[in-house]
C-alpha cells in the first residue's frame, strides 16, 4: 500500500477530535489587544489566533486581560475580568476569589497553566478538574491530563479522566485481563485477540479459530465472511450454499445461538476435520492480502459517487448525475487514489479518462478497462468487511513472508480495527460490528462464568478508551494522530507510541508528502530509542535518538533496507542523523503537542 493511501486510511478510521482556541460563550480567556479599532472594537490575539471582539471597556493596545467571552449575532464580545499587568501571588489569590474558585497553592498553578497555555476554561469545569486533581496521588501526571482534556474541549468528567490517566500510568502490555486458562468461548475470543494485537502466538489453531469465526457469524445470521470469501475471489457458493456447507461440517442447527458446549464441540471438530473454507490457508493468505492493497482510502460519499460513476461508465451517453460525480471525484483528488490500484497496463488510458469532462469524451471506454474498474469498484469492503479482512489476515499471518508478517503496517492495522476504539463509531453510523477486544471485555463482564478478572477488564476497556479520545486530533490547517501499540508486537520491553502531524490538503486529509512522524520504544538492547521522520516533499531525514554505544552500527545495518522501502514508496531517503536522547528531550517542547511514550521499529 503506497504511503499516502496508508495514511488515510489511518486517519479515517479513528474518530476525530478538534483543538482551537476560539472561545465560546461563557468561557474565560486570556487575550492580548493587538490594535484598537473604531466602534470599541479590537483586533485581539488568543493563542496563535488573531480575531475581531467588540469590548465593553476601553483597554490598552500591546497589553494582555482576562475576559469572558460571549456571543451576539455571529460577533465575539469580551467583558474584562482582570487586568493581567500584575502576576504577583495576592493579585491571583484575588483573581480567583473574583472567579469564584477557592484559593489554594494548586488551584492557582492550574489556572495560571490554563492561563499560559491559552486555554478558554469554565469556573465549573475549573472547579471539577481541581476536586478530580485533589482525589488522585499522582498529582502532576493527573495536572497534565486535566490541561489535555481543557485543551481537546473534553468533558471535565470522572470516566473521562481516569481512561486518560490509565492511558498515561499503565501500557496495554501490562494490562492482563486474562491470567488463566480460558473457560467461556468469550475468553478464547479475548484471547485470541490480544494475541493478534500483541504479535504473540494464537491460543487457538487457525482451524479452530476460523470455524469459531464463522460458526459464530451463522448463527448470528451474518455474511460477513461469505462477503468477503467471494469479492477475494475464493468462492462463488451462494449463502445458503455457504451455509449449508457449515452446518452440515459442524452437525448443529444454526437457526439458534451458540452455547459454551456448542463451541466446545465445534472446536473439538475442527481438530478432527478440516472446516469447509473455501480454499487452502497459503491461498487463502494471498487472496487476503491482494484484497487488502487493494482498498482505497474512500470516504462514504466518494465510495458512493465512486459505485455511481463506474455504473455508468459504459453509457455512451454521460448522465447530469455522472457529471456531476465525475467532478466531484476529480475534485477530491479520489481519483488520484484509485488509478495507482489499477493494473500498471490500463493507466495511461485511465489517466486520460478522468481528465477529460464527461462532455468531452468522443471516445468508447474499451472493454478490460471498463472491467479494471468495474472489479477494483466491487472489491471495495464495508468498514464491517474491513474490519473483518483485517481479523483474517491477520489470523493468517502465519502464512505470509517475514517482511509482511514482520512489518508494522499489519500489526498496526490489528491495533486500530480490533482493539474496539472504532466501536462508538460504527454503532453510531448504524454499521454492522465484527466483534473486538472492548466489545469482548464488557462481554465478560457480564457472564458470572467467565475467567476474565472484572477489575483487570475494566482497567483495560479505560485504557482503550484513553487511546480513542486523543488518537486523532484537528485543528484549522493541520491533522495529528497519536496511538499506542502493544510493545510485543516489535519486540520492545514497554508500548510503542506513535505521533504523526501534518498539514491538512484541500480535502481535508493529510499531506503525506510533508508531514512529522515519531515513534518511541523501549527496545530490550539498546533502551530508550526515538525515531523522528520528517518529511518533506517526498524526501525523508530520519534522525535517530540513543544513547548506547552500538547504535551507530544497529542504524548502518538497516539504512540500505530503509532506503530500497522508501523508494518502493515514491519517497526520497535524505538524510540518517543519530544524536544523544538529551538532545531529544530537549526539542520536546518544541515538537508536537501531546508527546508522550517510546519507540520504533527499524523496519519501518
Amino acid at each position: 500500500m503506497k504511503l499516502n493511501a496508508w495514511i488515510s486510511s489511518l486517519i479515517r478510521a479513528l474518530p476525530a477530535g478538534s483543538v482551537t482556541n476560539a472561545p465560546k460563550s461563557g468561557q474565560m480567556v486570556q487575550a492580548k489587544v493587538i490594535d484598537i479599532l473604531p466602534g470599541n472594537k479590537a483586533i485581539v490575539q488568543i493563542g496563535s489566533q488573531r480575531m475581531e471582539a467588540q469590548l465593553e471597556s476601553a483597554l490598552t493596545k500591546g497589553q494582555s486581560y482576562l475576559f469572558q467571552a460571549s456571543t451576539k449575532d455571529e460577533v465575539l464580545h469580551l467583558k474584562l475580568i482582570s487586568r493581567l499587568a500584575t502576576t504577583n501571588a495576592s493579585s491571583f489569590h484575588q483573581l480567583l476569589a473574583k472567579l469564584g474558585i477557592k484559593s489554594s497553592g494548586e488551584a492557582a498553578d492550574f489556572v495560571r497553566s490554563l492561563m499560559k497555555m491559552d486555554i478558554p476554561f469554565r469556573t465549573a469545569e475549573v472547579k471539577q478538574a481541581l476536586q478530580l486533581l485533589e482525589q488522585t496521588n499522582e498529582k502532576p501526571v493527573a495536572k497534565q491530563v486535566l490541561l489535555e482534556m481543557f485543551e481537546r474541549k473534553l468533558p471535565i468528567r470522572p470516566a473521562i479522566f481516569d481512561a486518560l490517566m490509565m492511558r498515561r500510568t499503565s501500557g496495554m502490555s501490562q494490562l492482563i485481563p486474562l491470567d488463566t486458562s480460558p473457560v467461556t468461548v468469550n475468553d478464547k475470543r479475548l484471547a485470541q485477540f490480544l494475541a493478534q494485537m500483541k504479535g504473540t502466538a494464537p491460543p487457538l489453531s487457525f482451524q479452530e479459530s476460523s470455524a469459531l469465526r464463522i460458526m459464530t457469524e451463522l448463527s448470528q445470521g451474518s455474511r460477513v465472511s461469505h462477503s468477503l470469501f467471494q469479492k477475494a475471489g475464493m468462492t462463488d457458493h451462494t449463502y445458503p450454499a455457504f451455509q449449508k456447507a457449515w452446518q452440515h461440517w459442524s452437525g448443529h442447527d444454526l437457526s439458534s445461538r451458540l452455547t459454551n458446549q456448542d463451541y466446545d464441540h465445534i472446536l473439538n471438530r475442527a481438530n478432527q476435520e478440516a472446516p469447509p473454507l473455501p480454499v487452502k490457508p497459503e491461498a487463502m493468505a494471498q487472496h487476503m492480502k491482494q484484497l487488502m492493497d487493494e482498498q482505497i482510502p474512500l470516504s462514504k460519499s466518494e465510495r458512493q459517487m465512486f459505485t455511481r460513476w463506474v455504473a455508468h461508465l459504459s453509457q455512451e451517453a454521460p448522465s447530469a448525475l455522472f457529471s456531476k460525480d465525475h467532478q466531484a471525484l476529480q475534485e477530491k483528488g479520489t481519483f488520484q487514489k484509485i488509478l495507482p490500484l489499477l493494473p500498471e497496463a490500463f493507466r495511461p488510458a485511465a489517466e486520460i479518462l478522468v481528465m477529460k469532462p464527461p462532455a468531452q469524451r468522443n471516445f468508447s471506454i474499451p472493454e478490460p478497462l471498463l472491467r479494471a474498474f468495474q472489479t477494483l469498484q466491487a472489491h471495495q469492503l464495508p468498514p464491517a468487511e474491513k474490519v473483518a479482512l483485517t481479523e483474517w489476515t491477520s489470523r493468517l499471518s502465519h502464512e505470509f513472508p517475514p517482511q509482511i508478517r514482520d512489518g508494522v503496517f499489519l500489526k498496526m492495522k490489528a491495533m486500530l480495527d480490533l482493539s474496539g476504539i472504532q466501536d462508538e463509531a460504527f454503532l453510531k453510523k448504524g454499521y454492522e460490528s465484527s466483534g473486538s477486544l472492548k466489545s469482548t471485555l464488557l462481554a465478560s463482564l457480564q457472564d458470572p462464568q467467565s475467567a476474565v478478572r472484572p477489575e483487570a477488564a475494566r482497567q483495560m476497556v479505560s485504557f482503550l478508551n484513553g487511546i480513542q479520545l486523543t488518537a486523532h486530533t484537528e485543528t484549522s490547517q493541520t491533522l495529528q494522530v497519536a496511538l499506542q501499540f502493544p510493545g510485543e508486537m516489535l519486540g520492545a520491553v514497554k508500548d510503542i507510541h506513535m505521533q504523526m502531524e501534518g498539514r491538512k490538503t484541500r480535502q481535508g486529509e493529510m499531506d503525506a508528502d510533508s508531514c512529522h512522524i515519531l515513534f518511541f520504544l523501549s527496545l530490550e538492547q539498546i533502551k530508550e530509542t526515538v525515531i523522528d521522520l520528517t518529511i518533506v516533499e517526498r524526501n525523508v531525514a530520519v534522525t535517530v535518538y540513543n544513547d548506547h554505544d552500538r547504535i551507530e552500527s544497529v542504524v548502518d545495518t538497516y539504512k540500505l533496507a530503509l532506503q530500497k522501502g522508501l523508494d518502493q514508496l515514491g519517497y526520497q531517503l535524505g538524510s540518517v542523523w543519530i544524536k544523544p536522547m538529551n538532545v531529544a528531550h530537549k526539542q520536546r517542547g518544541n515538537g508536537m503537542s501531546t508527546l508522550g511514550g517510546k519507540g520504533v521499529d527499524f523496519r519501518i
